[in-house]
């Protein structure tokens, strides 16, 4: 049986960001398309497809325990890490805020001072929305980024003491129907199951890789879990979902990775095509909000497709044309940001 490196790069991580990026695009291209054309495509099962936001989570989850479970414990690895995960969702977050903002003071709207300082720290600032709206996200993930810091700074044991403590609280928060507001009700939102998840499929593989016969049951049950969860998704909630659908997503999101990543070992060749729409999933996240509705409104005022056509003649091209120009995003503007940010965090030390 193959094992697994921390280090190693797995091409399966970056089919599903793929994935999931797609399907955040294709919802919002689905919901825009209702908007403007009152028809509901895919048979409002289109709703389902939020989902996506479980799988990144999962990822981060997964990732994150399994490259920095060694550094559990090995504090003078902290600044490196913060300083590494700060350079990965910042630089385009601020880029991507201020045009937004930008763009909306040229169409006359008023500088709002508190929303995009909120939206620049991804400060939780409901009822209002943060600038980019699939930002509230990167909110849990910064607390995903800092339990897994007070672990490298303080011990293992620091590290599975609050991940259990948070997880009760979740669980007890979802199970009573509790709604906070604000940092706790970030805290307590059952969203942040999936990071469990991710860790424990890390834990599963941390030894060896699966075998052929237990990746074969890690399918069909992450298909069953995943297939319940889309039944059991609840339209009206949005991304408020009951307890038992994030258990469903996050469970089938992490059976799927543990299969994946354990085929990966066996060193098979994922598309091109495929691998780079996941080095790219970030700026597709963060991008497609600032393309998607204006594109599905000019595409309708162009070609005006009835409302029988909207998933096809209305919905598919725009999450194309869409997908395709935050390639672009990432091509020209991401992966340069990176590059030259990365290049000189590692040449300071030496000037």
């Amino acid at each position: 049986m193959p094992s697994l490196k921390p280090n190693a790069h797995l091409q399966s991580l970056e089919m599903m960001r793929a994935a999931a990026a797609c399907l955040i695009v294709c919802y919002h291209a689905c919901l825009f398309a209702e908007r403007i054309l009152g028809a509901t495509p895919l048979l409002g099962w289109y709703h389902g497809l939020q989902l996506g936001v479980d799988s990144f989570f999962v990822l981060s989850g997964f990732i994150l325990f399994w490259r920095h479970e060694q550094d559990l414990g090995h504090p003078q690895r902290a600044g490196p890490y913060l300083r590494r995960r700060l350079i990965r969702i910042l630089p385009l977050l601020w880029l991507a805020t201020l045009s937004k903002q930008a763009l909306l003071v040229w169409n006359g709207e008023a500088l709002n001072m508190t929303r995009l300082v909120a939206s620049l720290l991804l400060w939780p600032a409901k009822p209002q929305d943060p600038l980019i709206t699939n930002a509230w996200s990167l909110s849990h993930e910064l607390l995903f980024y800092l339990l897994l810091l007070m672990g490298i700074i303080l011990s293992r044991q620091v590290f599975a003491l609050l991940g259990l403590l948070w997880l009760g609280a979740v669980l007890v928060a979802s199970a009573t129907n509790l709604h906070p507001q604000g940092v706790l009700g970030m805290l307590c939102d059952n969203h942040n199951l999936a990071f469990a998840a991710g860790v424990g499929a890390a834990m599963l593989l941390r030894r060896q890789a699966l075998t052929r016969w237990q990746r074969s049951g890690c399918w069909l049950v992450a298909g069953i879990a995943l297939s319940a969860a889309l039944v059991r998704f609840d339209a009206s909630g949005g991304m408020d979902q009951n307890l038992a659908v994030r258990l469903l997503a996050a469970g089938g999101f992490a059976l799927l990775i543990a299969a994946a990543v354990s085929a990966d070992a066996g060193h098979w060749m994922a598309p091109r095509s495929l691998l780079l729409v996941g080095k790219a999933s970030y700026s597709i996240y963060l991008g497609h909000s600032l393309i998607l509705l204006p594109l599905v409104r000019e595409w309708n005022r162009v070609f005006k497709p009835s409302p029988s056509a909207s998933t096809t003649l209305l919905v598919l091209p725009c999450a194309v044309i869409s997908i395709l120009l935050c390639l672009l995003l990432w091509r020209f503007v991401e992966e340069p940001l990176l590059r030259r940010l990365r290049a000189g965090r590692q040449t300071r030390p030496s000037a």
